[in-house]
């Protein structure tokens, strides 16, 4: 799936390019807004999304205040995104989904945590 939006976006890519940015670690804040259900609570939706994120395979997931943070690979967050979309879209009539993604080649993959940029800036 990742490899076809970024082949969209970036149609000068090679499937060996493709396939390296699947497997790429990466940290994301993941913002999910379910609208048009027939209650102004979203507390479910929200529930059943964090659920799928746990269950994805990420390192990290830690749900905050406005979001969660996830802490993976490129694959895992599409994968995620693609099954909470199955789960919720059947309950409400639009989802919208607001991500901050970093993806760095500059440190090792085992440095690239939630906790460790947290404490890199408190």
């Amino acid at each position: 799936m990742l490899g076809r939006i970024l082949s969209f976006l970036s149609p000068t890519l090679n499937s060996a390019q493709l396939n390296k940015f699947d497997n790429q670690h990466i940290n994301a804040d993941i913002c999910l807004t379910p609208m048009g259900s027939s209650n102004t609570s979203i507390k479910a939706e929200i529930r059943k999304a964090v659920e799928i994120m746990s269950r994805a395979g990420f390192d990290e997931v830690k749900p905050h205040a406005f979001g969660t943070n996830v802490s993976g690979k490129w694959s895992t967050l599409v994968r995620a995104i693609e099954k909470i979309s199955e789960q919720l879209l059947p309950e409400c009539q639009r989802l919208q989904f607001d991500l901050r993604v970093s993806i760095r080649n500059d440190k090792p993959e085992h440095r690239q945590t939630i906790g460790r940029t947290i404490a890199a800036v408190t």
